[in-house]
């Protein structure tokens, strides 16, 4: 088994973590402004936690620099 397994999460869990809705995700992967989910099924889709915490953490670093600048 390897050390660090890929941990995968549900749309209802994604939306969670980034305080959106599930409409928002599904609005934001169609125009390419957050990745696009893993299909696990013919009917299920998921992301990697690694790809959600690099865009949260993109995105304080967006706002970080931007605070700065001001």
């Amino acid at each position: 088994m390897p050390a660090n397994p890929i941990r995968i999460i549900r749309q209802p869990a994604v939306a969670a973590m980034l305080g959106v809705s599930e409409e928002t995700v599904r609005r934001w992967v169609r125009v390419d402004r957050f990745p696009a989910p893993l299909q696990l099924g013919p009917r299920a889709i998921g992301w990697e936690v690694s790809a959600v915490e690099s865009f949260i953490e993109a995105k304080r670093n967006k706002a970080r620099l931007q605070s700065v600048a001001a």
